[in-house]
């Protein structure tokens, strides 16, 4: 046999062997948190999984399957972890000598990342959805966070120094949500994000034209 070819059909096999000898892990827990982002997950293990034994993809937006070779999990312990939005489904199997985790959200997700820890034991799941959602839902909370009224006709009169007011806050409002979303799309992530120092910008550019500026004008 040519030896090229020998080598070819040895290295898978060498491969296999060293994820068998090196011990079976066991998958004792999972955690889900929610975030404004995404969601993030625990994966807890009996011992340190490499990631170059973890793969993992995203099918149809809402579903992201992660699988681990050579780990087995305890599937009542893993089956009775409480689900927490944007997770709403999760479905546990094992493939051969891998196990396989589904999960189901509740709305499209963008990317994800993994990470291993060595102590405690864990892979970490950073899953993301895309940034115009994140905006649209911090714009939906802070609207549902502002009581209702009905104006009267006093406060809809036109009154000095009205017009600068409502630009004034918006443009406040603006600079906050877009350092609210550098922030929580940054994660680890070296540097700032164009959304938070655009959002630092015009918070800094209003406060300076408001304090400062504007008494010289007006003066």
């Amino acid at each position: 046999m040519h030896p090229l070819k020998l080598i070819r059909i040895m290295l898978p096999l060498l491969a296999c062997a060293t994820v068998i000898l090196s011990g079976q892990a066991t998958i004792t827990g999972l955690s889900i948190e929610s975030k404004k982002n995404g969601a993030f997950l625990r994966i807890m293990t009996s011992k340190p999984v490499d990631l170059q034994y973890t793969s993992g993809w995203i099918r149809k937006d809402i579903y992201f399957y992660l699988t681990i070779m050579n780990a087995r999990a305890d599937m009542d312990r893993i089956m009775a972890t409480p689900l927490i939005k944007p997770v709403t489904k999760l479905e546990l199997s094992h493939v051969g000598e891998s196990a396989q985790f589904a999960f189901e959200l509740d709305q499209p997700l963008e990317s994800f990342d993994l990470y291993q820890s060595d102590n405690p034991p864990e892979i970490l799941v950073s899953l993301r959805f895309p940034i115009t959602d994140v905006l649209a839902s911090l714009q939906e909370a802070k609207e549902q966070s502002q009581p209702e009224f009905t104006p009267t006709p006093l406060m809809t009169a036109k009154q000095p120094g009205l017009t600068y007011g409502k630009i004034r806050t918006a443009l406040y409002l603006t600079g906050a949500s877009l350092t609210i979303a550098g922030i929580i799309t940054q994660d680890n992530s070296a540097g700032f994000s164009w959304e938070f120092g655009t959002g630092m910008g015009l918070i800094l550019g209003t406060y300076l034209f408001d304090k400062k500026i504007k008494p010289l004008i007006h003066d």
